[in-house]
């Protein structure tokens, strides 16, 4: 079965027992899979292959509230309560290949900066991308996630949707020759994929 719908109805529980795969292609913008549980019991769920990756956008949202009872589904013995991807069969998925996972500030980022720069070596943002900063101080919450307005490969700049709020340690280069072998500059990570996998939570599911 091709999935076609640019957005489904919210499903209780989805079980699959042949073939599920997104559709793509030309036409086509995003496929979106909701539901609060699936079991991919004796079948297959695929979105792209090995060889033909994915290139639109694929997003399966998952439903529930956290006080939701758990249940037996079926024969499988698999306990589950809401937001779950049940594998037995098997589970696909080969998204657009992206060459940036995560690159580190060569400069201090700054309070209010609304433009970080960072390691040009295999990235390849580009505008609406989100990004993650994360937090070079003993205060753990201190990291931050932005959206790409753009990117210039020749300097290594990426200008940010929003000013920053807490300031993010960089440097030239690395500090592993001070600090036993740790680069302690900023870590800068990628967050922007074509596949997503949502958690969504919600206190009405309407009729």
């Amino acid at each position: 079965m091709e999935l076609d719908l640019k957005e489904t109805p919210i499903f209780d529980t989805i079980e699959i027992n042949g073939c599920l795969h997104f559709k793509g292609g030309k036409g086509v913008d995003e496929i979106h899979l909701r539901a609060k549980k699936i079991l991919i019991r004796g079948g297959e769920l695929y979105i792209g292959k090995s060889n033909q990756r994915y290139e639109n956008k694929a997003k399966i949202s998952l439903f529930g509230t956290r006080n939701e009872p758990t249940i037996a589904i079926s024969d499988t013995g698999v306990i589950a309560g809401s937001k779950i991807i049940a594998n037995i069969g098997r589970l696909n998925m080969y998204g657009k290949k992206r060459s940036f996972k995560m690159t580190r500030l060569v400069a201090p980022a700054k309070i209010g900066d609304s433009k970080i720069t960072v390691e040009k070596a295999n990235v390849d943002l580009v505008k609406g991308d989100r990004i993650a900063i994360a937090p070079t101080d003993a205060k753990y919450d201190r990291g931050e996630t932005k959206n790409v307005v753009s990117y210039d490969k020749n300097t290594g700049v990426i200008t940010l949707d929003s000013p920053l709020k807490w300031y993010h340690f960089g440097a030239a280069k690395s500090t592993a020759d001070k600090y036993n072998g740790v680069d302690m500059r900023g870590e800068v990570l990628s967050l922007s994929r074509n596949i997503k996998i949502i958690g969504e939570e919600v206190d009405d599911w309407g009729a």
